[in-house]
């Protein structure tokens, strides 16, 4: 091979080279442009898990522009609640790939904002201005899935006849979710809401911080766990502040057993002061055990189509046959069948009397399709199994006693006056009474409390006053004795 033809061949590399990056920079505008002819079916994708998941949000209207590097899309969407529609429109400005506004390779980024109407966006002009009162900001990933960034403005502004002054120190969420919304995790946090009337009535909200973890379980249910928590809530009325807590938290959980799953929920406070007495800490802790995690969905499903089918129609009423259709009422007798536990995991606060706190659970034993025939819930009652533990403040239980506690047969034992029959005169005419009916003398202050611990419905230990509850084959138990011994 002669120097000629190596000369050639290094020369037609060094063309390819430099023809490499104009070749790409000539296909990027083509890409770019068949990207967004896909964009408008693929957005359609994007959007109906959550379309799905809430039936009285509709699109009313949709208005698509295309262009080679970017598009613009405008939703026109209709909001039904409570028989009353309310209407906004999102407008989309989308950037296509294969890199839309930067380095990174992507589907495409949409950049989202607010148009509201009416008198709804006169409000919203009053505390933002001309700056939408929501932004939202996406990563369309090539291969599915992405990334939002919601956000919403601080407000400082004064607004209403009372002239209340408004402090917000803004939003901001971020949110990763994967194709078909199969899985999505969530962040946010809003660090100050201020309310001042003017007058006295304050609403201050401080460290509101949101975490969240889904996965798409049984079709459109979604385990996981997710916990909101807000450092303070403070409530002042005129007289004073009337609500002071701190360390307010939320905590849900929902995890799957094979194909049960288990709906948690714990709500509480580190510290809550109402009219200046103590509370905290607060727990409420409640939980539904042993659902069938395809049934559940199942409910769900028909519970929204059912809904849904109510807010549609006109007819006056039609909200009370929420439970006479046959779909949700087979999917609801499924649910039962398959033995769910109302579990009280903790429900328990400090008082100015003493704490009092309830641990229990309920459920029905022997459950039959032909015991769910009866329409009537109340016919479930003799297979109703519960149990709770419950210890409260004496002064409760004293008060409680005086009003349910059964009354023993009184026997009165006659005097020896009476036994012989002889009777003072004097005395009966005393004034201002009577001796054959003497003014009682007052009860000391714990003999219904006595009285039950007597009993045994109740036990005393110092001043909690504590019992086991039991309701079984249609009779309630307390300490194991029937109520009405």
């Amino acid at each position: 091979m002669g120097d000629d033809d190596v000369s050639g061949a290094g020369a037609r590399r060094l063309l390819v080279w430099m023809l490499a990056p104009v070749a790409v920079l000539l296909l990027i505008p083509g890409v770019s442009w068949g990207i967004g002819r896909s964009l408008e079916s693929q957005l359609e994708e994007y959007r109906q898990p959550l379309l799905s998941a809430v039936p009285w949000l509709h699109i009313t209207s949709r208005r698509f522009e295309r262009g080679v590097f970017s598009s613009r899309e405008e939703l026109d969407i209709e909001i039904t609640l409570d028989g009353e529609g309310r209407r906004f429109t999102i407008v989309n400005e989308l950037q296509h790939g294969p890199f839309p506004g930067s380095v990174i390779p992507a589907l495409a980024h949409v950049h989202s904002t607010l148009r509201l109407q009416g008198a709804a966006d006169e409000a919203a002009r009053k505390l933002f201005g001309d700056r939408s009162p929501v932004t939202v900001d996406t990563r369309m990933d090539l291969l599915g899935g992405g990334h939002s960034i919601v956000t919403v403005p601080e407000i400082d502004t004064r607004v209403g006849n009372d002239n209340a002054h408004v402090i917000w120190r803004g939003f901001k969420g971020e949110f990763d979710f994967t194709r078909h919304t199969t899985q999505v995790d969530a962040s946010a946090s809003a660090p100050l809401l201020r309310v001042d009337s003017g007058r006295g009535e304050k609403v201050e909200l401080t460290g509101l911080a949101l975490t969240s973890h889904g996965k798409q379980v049984f079709e459109d249910l979604y385990a996981g766990d997710a916990e909101v928590k807000l450092d303070t809530m403070k409530v002042t009325g005129p007289g004073g502040i009337a609500l002071d807590a701190a360390g307010v938290h939320y905590a849900g959980e929902v995890p799957v057993d094979g194909e049960f799953v288990d709906a948690i929920a714990r709500i509480g406070a580190d510290r809550a002061r109402i009219s200046g007495v103590e509370y905290g800490p607060v727990h409420y802790d409640i939980s539904f055990r042993h659902l069938h995690g395809p049934t559940l969905a199942a409910l769900m499903r028909e519970l929204r189509r059912v809904t849904e089918k109510q807010r549609a129609s006109t007819e006056p009423g039609s909200s009370l046959a929420l439970f006479d259709d046959a779909a949700l009422q087979s999917a609801f007798r499924q649910l039962l069948l398959a033995k769910p536990r109302l579990v009280i995991d903790q429900i328990s606060a400090s008082t100015p009397q003493g704490p009092f706190s309830i641990k229990g659970e309920a459920h029905f034993t022997d459950l039959h399709s032909s015991d769910l025939s009866n329409p009537s819930l109340l016919s479930l009652l003799p297979k109703l199994e519960a149990q709770a533990d419950i210890s409260v403040p004496a002064a409760w239980a004293t008060l409680a006693g005086s009003r349910v506690l059964p009354k023993a047969p009184a026997v009165d034992e006659p005097t020896a006056e009476e036994a012989s029959g002889e009777f003072n005169v004097d005395e009966l005419k005393s004034e201002g009474g009577s001796a054959l009916a003497p003014e009682p003398e007052p009860a000391p202050a714990n003999s219904e409390l006595d009285e039950l611990v007597r009993r045994g419905f109740v036990k005393r230990e110092g001043d909690l006053v504590t019992t086991h509850v039991e309701f079984r084959q249609g009779k309630l138990l307390l300490n194991g004795r029937s109520f009405g011994e």
